[in-house]
């Protein structure tokens, strides 16, 4: 129920926001690289339905441009994410790899996918392979850009590991 109400908050925020945004995102803004900061809501889903546990943390992202023609754009991402923030423990994700964008609607809206290969570590000795694939969108006013929705589906190595989703928004500026 969460995250159907958080996905409607999310489409509309970006339906608003690319109506209002219009005339400022008609700027030559640069996006030769692009930080940003967000939260995020991981959902980890074990065995059945009923130990399905949530866990909110913060990511950071560095987005570098690798190429650029007709409205696409191919760019190498770096991110780190800090899960479990408040636990005695907290999960860091250390990950990078392509993403690929589209503008829309003048550049106003860019969805995006990816794909992120890194790794995970609580600092135990215990560094495991991790890959990600998400989508997402990003609506760009000029040089500061809202991502109001991204999903990830992550993969973590190893025995009877969880299949992990995570859902976020946040911020960023665009160089």
């Amino acid at each position: 129920m969460k995250i159907r109400n958080l996905i409607r908050i999310a489409s509309l925020t970006t339906l608003l926001l690319a109506f209002v945004a219009g005339p400022s995102a008609q700027e030559a803004a640069p996006d030769k690289v692009k930080l940003s900061a967000g939260f995020t809501n991981t959902e980890y889903s074990f065995e059945s339905l009923f130990s399905t546990e949530y866990e909110q943390g913060l990511t950071a992202e560095l987005d570098a441009r690798i190429f650029k023609k007709s409205g696409i754009r191919l760019g190498g991402v770096f991110q780190y994410n800090r899960n479990a923030v408040g636990a005695d423990l907290p999960i860091d994700t250390y990950s990078f790899g392509p993403q690929l964008s589209v503008d829309l609607f003048k550049g106003v809206v860019s969805p995006f996918g990816r794909a992120l290969f890194g790794f995970q570590t609580t600092y135990n000795s215990d560094r495991v392979f991790t890959r990600a694939y998400g989508v997402g969108v990003d609506v760009n006013l000029g040089h500061v850009f809202i991502r109001p929705v991204v999903v990830d589906w992550i993969r973590t190595e190893g025995f009877g590991s969880p299949a992990t989703q995570r859902f976020g928004a946040g911020v960023g500026v665009r160089f």
